[in-house]
Order: C-alpha cells, then structure tokens, then sequence
C-alpha cells in the first residue's frame, strides 16, 4: 500500500518518515529501503524527469556507484522495497511535474511502496491514489505527555503546562511536535517561558545565536549574537526567494561576503 503522510508544518511529517526508514533499515535488511527528500531526487531526475535516474544519482552521490539504472529497475520490478521521499509540498514549487511522475512509478514498480508527505495546501495530492494518514494536531493529554517524556521530571513538565494554562495564546499555538520542541528546550536552559507565539520563535533564535550566553557571562563564540541573527535572516530570505530547503556553508559563506 503506497501512502501520503498529511500534517500541518511542525506536525513532525519528517520525524516520522526517518524513524520509519531507521526500523526498515533495521529489521528488513534483506530488502531495500531509499530515503530522500522529493526536492532532491526531483533536482537529480534531469531534463527527462526520470525518477529512477534520479534514485540513481541520489545513490551514487552516496558512494553507491555499483548501482546503474538497469539493474535498479530491475530490483524494483522483482523484489520488494520502499521508497520513502519526504516533502512533496516543497518539491511541486519547482518541479510542477512530480506528482505524475509519483503516479506513473507507482504503476511500474507494484512491489515497491511508496511513502511520501505534504502539507495539506497541495491540491493535486488528491490525485495520487495513495492512503492518506493525517497527523492530528495535540490534545492536552498528549502534550501533556509529551513534555512529561523529554524532561523525566514531573516538576519542570508541571510548570510548562502551567504556564501553558495561564497563556491561551501560547497555548493555542504549541499543538505539535515543533513547537512544543522550541518550547521545551527553552525551558531546559532556564530561559524564562515565552507567553505569545512571536515571542516563542524569537526566544529560539536568540538562544541558538548565543544572545542568553552573553546574559548569563558565557562566550561560546567571538561572533556577536545579533550579528549572527542578521547573517541567517539574509540567508534564509535568499533561500525562501529561490524555494530552497539546503544550502552549502561555502555557498552561505559567499552570500555573506557579498551582502557585508
């Protein structure tokens, strides 16, 4: 059975994919198991869109170079395997054509499962005669549990769902796996608890930049915290512009040189 995973953005679509190819990969070694993001194999697949040219690239990138077009067709129409491609949200904004070719694999290779995701903004999802699993957004008892889980300490996870009741605003926001994450590791190094959603995702970057080390009279890094937050917001605005999701550090490094 070939299945589309559906969720909002944080609802942890990725997360699960790649826990799911981790247990394929270990408990079905004698078959074959492929992870990739869409986007990329989409961008491997050359002019003719060939999805399996992709696969092959992807591999080969890998170190993979045994494996040729041939004889992974050929796997793929005898033996059982899975492909698991992450994002079809992010790969359609740039290669419209994805979806079809979803389709038309799917139709040449029956013993091959394909999983894949997207947000639910992708209308032409419907037309891949995949099963859909939508994952929900949390109750209060699972994200009750959620926070009992990752601090093994029924005080701490007490006080953020304290806090969490006493800020419906907040509370109205942290529903999924990404938000609780942020909030979770915020309250994990002591920072004081956010009580709006701007707030949250501010206090985030502030401590990945460094800005609560300086409070607190760490310096991990000669870089000024600010000017670290300038740098990634003008690197994220270019790579929103051109619909990436990757970026080398060479590539990042020049983007900077050439904005500063």
């Amino acid at each position: 059975m070939n299945i589309v995973i559906l969720g909002e953005a944080g609802s942890g679509k990725t997360t699960n994919l790649q826990m799911h190819a981790k247990r394929l990969y270990k408990n079905h070694i004698d078959s074959l198991t492929i992870y990739a993001t869409l986007n990329e194999l989409a961008k491997l697949s050359g002019e003719d869109k060939n999805l399996e040219a992709g696969i092959v690239n992807y591999l080969n990138n890998l170190g993979l170079n045994e494996i040729t077009q041939s004889n992974l067709e050929e796997h793929l129409r005898q033996s059982k395997s899975t492909l698991i491609l992450d994002s079809i949200d992010e790969a359609i904004v740039e290669y419209s054509w994805v979806i079809i070719s979803l389709n038309e694999f799917a139709t040449r290779y029956p013993k091959c499962q394909i999983i894949t995701s997207s947000r639910y903004t992708v209308e032409q999802v419907s037309s891949l005669p995949f099963a859909n699993i939508s994952l929900l957004s949390f109750d209060d008892i699972q994200r009750q549990e959620f926070f009992e889980k990752w601090f093994d300490d029924r005080e701490k996870s007490d006080a953020i769902i304290e806090h969490l009741n006493n800020h419906s605003e907040l509370r109205n926001i942290v529903t999924n796996p990404l938000s609780a994450t942020i909030l979770a590791t915020l309250h994990e190094s002591n920072i004081p608890l956010p009580k709006t959603e701007s707030s949250l995702y501010r206090k985030r970057f502030e401590l990945i930049s460094g800005k609560f080390d300086n409070f607190k009279g760490v310096h991990r890094s000669s870089i000024e915290p600010d000017t670290l937050l300038s740098c990634a917001r003008y690197i994220a605005s270019k790579m929103h512009m051109e619909s990436k999701r990757e970026i080398m550090p060479c590539d990042a490094l020049d983007l900077i040189k050439f904005r500063w």
